[in-house]
């Protein structure tokens, strides 16, 4: 699974958990404007940046970015097996961002 895919389904899952996700629902387009990540930001910690812009079809948006910062370890292998691990988490610091914004709660009832 790549991360644009990762993303879209861990959002697709919360609107699901949530109850606002439909197949008949006009959909919501999204676009990762931004993702970056260190495995070695002051040799034993990382971090990831990933920003989102989510479009409807009425034409509103909402857009956010995170930076989640983790441990990561002091050898490669712990380094990169840390770095994997830490994208879930940042995922959803991204989405918690995202639906705490009153832009995506506008975009979800007008879509």
């Amino acid at each position: 699974m790549t991360i644009p895919q990762f993303v879209q389904k861990a959002i697709n899952d919360e609107l699901k958990m949530a109850g606002l996700y439909s197949e008949q629902n006009n959909p919501l387009y999204g676009e990762i404007t931004k993702i970056a990540f260190s495995s070695t930001a002051g040799l034993t910690n990382g971090w990831w940046n990933i920003a989102l812009t989510l479009k409807g079809t009425s034409g509103q948006s909402a857009s956010t970015e995170v930076t989640y910062n983790f441990k990561s370890g002091f050898d490669a292998i712990t380094a990169c097996n840390q770095t994997a691990q830490a994208l879930g988490p940042a995922v959803q610091d991204l989405i918690k961002q995202l639906v705490a914004d009153p832009k995506f709660a506008a975009l979800i009832s007008n879509n």
